[in-house]
């Protein structure tokens, strides 16, 4: 890695905290960075017992944002910090609000929404907060946290496609497809057609999917998230005792 690669702390500056994370979701913030502004992805405050999962979190949306750099109303990445760290873009703009908007902004979504499918990626978390209206690039998808990735080595034999879960993929990327329809009230003033009917009769697997999601993973209230930060709290009440008592041994000796 040369010099210029190395992420330097303090050139940030005018750091602004976007949101704070609990959990398993991470510390987003605003900064200027090298006369820029870009946005952090921080996951470096998740609970001990988690780290390992930021790790796969942060690997996988790095991957997935590398796989999509061509794309133009893709976030772009800028720079991993390090493993649990990493810098994109900063997109101006405001999400899609209760005001309809032009039908080419909806269909400049179906397109990049195909073509990121063409490349491999699923982005599992469309909604309204994930989407950016840009004065110049029109609607532009964020955090892909909880993208998934293709497998590279697909294979036509079904037993290879079973084993890969080329089946779950194809799954995901339709109910990518699904969440954006649902989201075209606020994309466009067209009504919905037959095809896009269809899609929405046939999204309640998916509907169930997204809640089950928001049960175990979804801020502080998930139920797997309370779980870890209860048993880090625990795990913490029963250690303190002992460091308490490793350190009066220690200031014993000392004496």
């Amino acid at each position: 890695m040369s010099k210029a690669d190395v992420f330097d702390q303090e050139s940030l500056r005018d750091i602004h905290s976007l949101s704070h994370g609990r959990g398993l979701k991470a510390d987003v913030s605003k900064a200027k960075y090298n006369g820029q502004w870009v946005v952090i992805k921080d996951y470096s405050g998740v609970p001990r017992c988690l780290s390992f999962a930021a790790k796969i979190l942060v690997r996988r949306e790095v991957a997935a944002l590398k796989h999509l750099q061509s794309e133009s109303n893709i976030v772009s990445l800028l720079k991993v910090i390090d493993p649990y760290r990493f810098m994109m873009e900063y997109i101006e703009g405001e999400h899609p609000g209760k005001a309809c908007q032009d039908g080419v902004v909806y269909d400049n979504a179906v397109t990049t929404l195909l073509a990121m499918h063409k490349v491999g990626v699923a982005h599992n978390d469309l909604r309204r907060k994930n989407l950016i209206l840009h004065p110049q690039r029109g609607l532009v998808l964020i955090d892909f946290g909880a993208a998934t990735i293709r497998s590279r080595h697909s294979s036509r034999s079904k037993i290879a496609q079973l084993l890969s879960c080329t089946w779950l993929m194809d799954k995901l990327q339709l109910a990518d497809i699904y969440h954006l329809v649902k989201l075209k009230k606020y994309l466009s003033n067209d009504p919905l057609t037959d095809q896009e009917l269809m899609i929405l009769r046939s999204g309640r697997p998916f509907r169930r999917i997204t809640y089950l999601w928001k049960v175990l993973f979804r801020g502080k209230r998930g139920l797997l998230i309370k779980g870890a930060t209860l048993w880090q709290a625990t795990l913490a009440k029963l250690l303190s005792p002992m460091r308490l008592g490793s350190d009066q041994s220690a200031l014993q000796r000392h004496e």
